[in-house]
């Protein structure tokens, strides 16, 4: 076993690992150059785990020890090119871009299950009986109530794209009736305006639909539906591929 196999196997796998061996598993794909040179001790510090929540991850990999797990990176670093700086990325060009490739490719994979196909199904007949929808999200999260926004409009459906952010949102929800939906964007716990907001429209009598990670999640227990989506591994930065094609998905079912 190589460095790509064990990000594969663990960009593969990540969804399904408990909490603890998920924080382990981020830091060994983020933090490759650690896991050769520094103790096991140490980067269970730094990652905010026990050192035995290291032990089990390289246990989990069907490797003998964390040592073996260390032993393969270190051999990694030492076959890197001479002509690379000592501080340059320890990955090769295009580590990071094809990890993440592999692991938008798995979430989306999700999307075609039957569960995943059942919420999809559900969200998309509260969006049909509503006489208005509204699309919520903050941040990178608007990104894909924007794209929910517009592709609802294209087909003719009374929706928009609401900024959590602006004061006059609170006052018209105010003076909205049943016949409303609002589907909220909510990733990695979700934006507490988002939550406030989709509180607010439950208590009116607006059908609220969730788009998050978490089953669990504040946004989650509050609304009538939920469609769950995988979000791939930061790394650099989140990804929005999977919350957009969940829409995409409820859009089609329209």
């Amino acid at each position: 076993m190589d460095v790509t196999a064990i990000s594969d196997l663990l960009l593969i796998q990540f969804n399904k690992l408990p909490p603890q061996l998920k924080i382990a598993a981020s830091y060994v794909l983020e933090h490759p150059r650690d896991v050769a040179l520094l103790s096991m001790r140490n980067q269970a510090r730094r990652a905010g785990v026990s050192h035995s929540t290291m032990m089990r991850l390289a246990e989990w990999l069907g490797l003998e020890g964390y040592e073996a797990l260390r032993a393969i990176h270190a051999k990694t670093l030492r076959d890197l090119p001479e002509t690379r700086a000592p501080d340059s990325p320890f990955q090769l060009p295009g580590h990071h871009a094809r990890l993440r490739a592999n692991h938008v490719a798995a979430s989306l994979s999700k999307l075609g299950d039957q569960r995943s196909a059942l919420q999809q199904s559900a969200a998309a007949a509260l969006l049909q009986r509503a006489s208005e929808i509204w699309c919520v999200g903050s941040c990178l999260e608007k990104v894909v109530s924007d794209h929910l926004a517009q592709t609802l409009v294209a087909r003719e459906m009374n929706a928009q794209s609401i900024d959590v952010g602006e004061e006059w949102v609170v006052t018209q929800l105010r003076e909205t009736g049943p016949g409303l939906a609002l589907l909220a964007v909510g990733l990695n716990s979700g934006d507490c305006r988002t939550v406030r907001l989709a509180t607010l429209a439950s208590s009116r009598g607006a059908k609220v639909i969730a788009v998050t990670d978490c089953e669990k999640s504040a946004l989650a227990r509050i609304a009538d539906e939920t469609v769950l989506v995988e979000t791939p591994v930061p790394l650099t930065f989140p990804s929005m591929v999977p919350a957009i094609a969940a829409v995409e998905m409820i859009a089609a079912r329209v």
